[in-house]
């Protein structure tokens, strides 16, 4: 068999939890290292970078995911130059995809900017309302793509010196961050208080050719509201402002 990279096999170990935890919102981590017969305590350390991927639970990994050839060949250690960096673009291309699609990257970023903010996994997941183990490989992401940095404890948002990766997936990304922004709003009309959110909506009657004017007032509008509030010191949650035009008429 192969050499298999720790590195790039940590990474789609990390991508199938999420593929997951996307598909069955119940799924855990325990349930996913029971899948792989190994102690989920052990599968915890090795996501997360502290602890050394043996040789010997490799095999034992590999085994359990029971990964096609093609898989196989591309986690490979042995490969060529032009193949390497073609491997870490489609990685990038996965995380840009992961990031842009999921909220719960930015709200991580945003949450740094609070007051009480305490940089530790366990918080984040309780004031975001998702889990730990979320946090940690959003986390891992963000590092990865230099929009955060860890330093001394201190957590730094980097996310206006960092490079953008933009793909053939963004379009696909942003309509499903667009969904799951919408679930959340959905959520939050049934589980937060009336005076904590800012929730309406109008029916109008529009020229189609107004749609261009429509999005560059939208914009210009978020962009004036998102720099004033940037400059209050007093930050303490983070808030998910949403705009949506779109038709209800068919033709």
């Amino acid at each position: 068999m192969m050499e298999i990279s720790s590195d790039k096999f940590i990474k789609h170990l990390q991508h199938t939890l999420e593929k997951k935890l996307e598909q069955n919102p119940s799924y855990s981590l325990r349930a996913f290292a029971a899948s792989l017969s190994v102690e989920a305590s052990s599968l915890s350390q090795i996501l997360r970078g502290k602890r050394p991927l043996s040789a010997k639970m490799k095999i034992r990994l590999l085994k359990a995911l029971e990964l096609d050839e093609k898989t196989i060949s591309l986690l490979s250690a042995h490969k060529a130059i032009g193949d390497l960096e073609q491997k870490e673009r489609v990685q990038l291309s996965m995380d840009a995809f992961q990031l842009i699609s999921g909220w719960h990257h930015f709200a991580i970023l945003e949450l740094i900017h609070t007051k009480d903010f305490i940089g530790e996994p366990r918080w984040i997941a309780k004031r975001l309302g998702i889990r730990p183990m979320e946090v940690n490989l959003a986390v891992d992401r963000l590092v990865r793509l230099g929009y955060l940095e860890i330093r001394n404890g201190a957590w730094i948002d980097r996310i206006e010196t960092a490079e953008i990766y933009a793909d053939e997936f963004s379009s696909a990304a942003q309509k499903k961050l667009q969904k799951n922004i919408l679930g959340l709003a959905g959520q939050a009309i049934d589980n937060v208080p009336y005076e904590d959110r800012v929730q309406s909506s109008m029916t109008l009657a529009v020229s189609k050719k107004k749609i261009p004017l429509l999005r560059k007032r939208v914009r210009k509008f978020l962009a004036e509201l998102e720099k004033e509030l940037e400059a209050d010191e007093d930050r303490d949650e983070v808030y998910q402002l949403t705009s949506a035009i779109f038709p209800v008429s068919k033709r």
